[in-house]
């Protein structure tokens, strides 16, 4: 399934949402940057599943938000 957030927090969030919770997906893959994907990092905490962040890379996901189904996998600030 492939979705685009348009850049915009509330329809990344909603996006993650509907992926975990209606169609039963097992991980998510965020955008690439920051801000859709510190929503879409939230949800997929809020529901216990991992999620791929090849893009975002703000501290704040590796630092305030971090969780751990939450998979960096490209650079980060911190580092």
């Amino acid at each position: 399934m492939g979705s685009d957030h348009h850049n915009d927090q509330r329809e990344a969030a909603q996006i993650a949402q509907r992926c975990y919770r209606d169609e039963d997906v097992d991980m998510v893959i965020s955008g690439v940057n920051s801000d859709p994907s510190l929503a879409m990092t939230a949800v997929a905490a809020q529901h216990g599943k991992p999620i791929l962040v090849v893009g975002g890379d703000t501290s704040v996901q590796a630092r305030e938000r971090s969780a751990p189904s939450i998979i960096q996998y490209a650079y980060s600030t911190v580092a």
